[in-house]
């Protein structure tokens, strides 16, 4: 049986990728403070001189107004619409 692929930490990358496919619900009321905390972690200054940042995708879906990206990128978090390429996810 051939090892298991591991991340840079040594985790197993399949029961990582599960772990990220699966859901966590938020009251309405406290969406912002979740972007808060999300653009606090994204003004994290590199760690290193090759000046990389924390950067991801997250994939956030409202009720009412739909599937959201929030890109985190260059230092900040960026809202918009999400592509209906990842609708599968919530039916």
């Amino acid at each position: 049986m051939p090892p298991r692929e591991r991340d840079g930490t040594g985790q197993n990358l399949r029961a990582s990728a599960r772990r990220a496919r699966q859901t966590r619900a938020v009251r309405e009321s406290a969406v912002g403070d979740v972007l808060a905390q999300i653009r606090e972690i994204a003004a994290l200054p590199a760690a290193d001189a090759d000046g990389d940042r924390v950067c991801g995708l997250l994939l956030v879906f409202h009720e009412g107004a739909g599937q959201f990206e929030w890109q985190v990128r260059d230092g900040d978090v960026v809202v918009g619409q999400a592509v209906p390429r990842h609708d599968y996810l919530w039916r």
